[in-house]
């Protein structure tokens, strides 16, 4: 792992059935921490996900799914984005497993 500043990114966001678009969500990355926020905050280690790339539609269907194990967090958890490249390279340096 490699030690970074804290990043934010603006994109939107898909919780269980909730669907939130551009830009109102926001996704923060640090060492070993991630924080998904769109009128709840979802906080996740390394320990407990797995970042998935999904969509390559940008614009249309481009984003990161996050496979956690919280039994209170709902499924699916997508973090909707126009670039996702920047966002994979930070969650890497964070620490992140991708898959």
């Amino acid at each position: 792992m490699v030690l970074m500043s804290a990043k934010s990114f603006i994109g939107g966001v898909r919780f269980g059935d909730m669907n939130a678009t551009i830009p109102f969500a926001r996704l923060l990355i640090s060492n070993g921490k991630l924080s998904l926020r769109c009128f709840k905050t979802f906080d996740l280690t390394p320990k407990e996900v797995i970042c998935e790339p999904i969509g390559k539609i940008p614009l249309l269907y481009s984003g990161i799914q996050f496979h956690h194990i919280h039994a209170d967090y709902p499924w699916p958890l997508i973090f909707w984005c126009i670039r996702k490249g920047p966002i994979l390279e930070c969650l890497r340096k964070a620490g992140f497993e991708l898959r």
